[in-house]
C-alpha cells in the first residue's frame, strides 16, 4: 500500500494517508489522523463555549433590562415612580409573578407570533 505525504491544516506536520483513504472527509478537510479525532471535539467545545457566553450576556441584558424597568427609567417617571412600583408589590396591588407574566406574555409573542 503506498502512501502519500500531506501536511494536516491544524498541526502542519507532515502525514501519510493510504491510498483506500483517497476521497475520505479525513482527505477532504486535510487532517491527520490524530486531529482528526480531536479537531470535532475542539470545534464542539467551541461552539459550547460560545454558547455559555451568550447565554451570558442575554441574562446580563436581562439584569439590565430590570434595572432600568426597577429604577433608572422611574427615576424621573411621574406616572411610575420607583416607590410606586416599590408600594404596588407590597401591598399587593401587582406581584412579581403578574409582572414576570406579562413579560413572558410579551416575550412569547415576539419569539413565536
Amino acid at each position: 500500500m503506498r502512501k502519500d505525504p500531506t501536511l494536516c491544516r491544524e498541526c502542519d506536520k507532515p502525514h501519510y494517508l493510504s491510498d483506500d483513504q483517497a476521497g475520505t472527509e479525513r482527505e477532504i478537510e486535510r487532517l491527520c489522523s490524530t486531529c482528526y479525532v480531536t479537531f470535532p471535539l475542539i470545534e464542539r467545545n467551541n461552539k459550547l463555549e460560545n454558547n455559555i457566553e451568550m447565554k451570558k450576556r442575554i441574562l446580563g441584558t436581562i439584569e439590565d433590562l430590570c434595572s432600568n424597568f426597577l429604577y433608572y427609567d422611574r427615576k424621573e417617571d411621574e406616572d411610575l415612580s420607583p416607590k410606586d412600583l416599590r408600594e404596588a408589590v407590597e401591598t399587593g396591588i401587582i406581584t412579581i409573578d403578574e409582572m414576570v407574566a406579562e413579560f413572558r406574555k410579551h416575550l412569547t409573542n415576539s419569539f413565536y407570533a
